[in-house]
């Protein structure tokens, strides 16, 4: 019976010694949220929504996508802080990697940000349009 409280003193005496109370943590990825969120999905000529799956990929890959690229071209972003020229730059490279991940895919589409934010106690929505490919 004294083993569940010895294994509870010994977390807790970790805790202490590394300063790190897990999910009482330091490290803003686990102990704040952000204010904003994105959503990110293409679309066709008409407007319509291309399912992910159709081109191998997820959601959550395009937005690693996303924020890979921009900070490895330095770019500003998250919280809406992206300029249109920032944009076009991201979803170029974006639709390259959509290309190369799907070489047969020779539709032409659109990629789009949905950006959700809250003002004033309302959730509000921005959806842009980033990139376009030429062939639109």
């Amino acid at each position: 019976m004294i083993k569940p409280y010895l294994a509870f003193l010994v977390f807790f005496a970790g805790g202490l010694l590394f300063k790190e109370l897990y999910p009482f943590t330091r490290f803003p990825m686990y102990n704040e949220f952000p204010n904003y969120a994105y959503v990110f999905y293409l679309s066709d000529a008409d407007g319509h929504p291309i399912p992910l799956k159709q081109l191998r990929m997820g959601g959550g890959e395009l937005a690693h996508n996303y924020f890979a690229i921009a900070n490895a071209m330095g770019l500003p972003n998250g919280k809406n802080l992206e300029t249109q020229q920032h944009l076009t730059r991201i979803g170029k490279k974006m639709a390259q990697i959509i290309r190369q991940k799907n070489p047969n895919f020779v539709q032409c589409f659109q990629i789009h940000r949905l950006y959700f934010y809250k003002q004033m106690n309302q959730l509000k929505k921005q959806d842009r349009v980033i990139y376009t490919t030429p062939e639109f």
